[in-house]
């Protein structure tokens, strides 16, 4: 794999820094990433937009069996809690 991450080169994950002006977390393939943003700016509708798109997420390789990547924005990390981590693992994904 390289130095690539998630399709990007390793620097940009290194290097960047999230609150920096333009930096936006990229969730996984581009469906599930544009559904992924669109859920989390719904405000309290986040949580089930965000369980809904799940059905865009698609693994970048054959270890990647979740979308972590949510975890890199403080956003989704905050609407994630043990539970519904539980809930988002148990549902179907694309």
């Amino acid at each position: 794999m390289g130095s690539h991450v998630l399709g990007r080169p390793a620097r940009l994950l290194a290097g960047a820094a999230p609150e920096g002006p333009g930096f936006r977390v990229c969730f996984g393939n581009p469906e599930f990433d544009a559904a992924a943003h669109a859920a989390l700016d719904a405000g309290e509708d986040a949580w089930p937009r965000l369980l809904d798109a799940l059905v865009h997420w698609r693994p970048l390789h054959e270890d990647h069996i979740a979308p972590i990547a949510l975890l890199a924005d403080p956003r989704a990390a905050r609407l994630i809690t043990p539970e519904r981590g539980r809930e988002l693992l148990a549902g179907s994904r694309g």
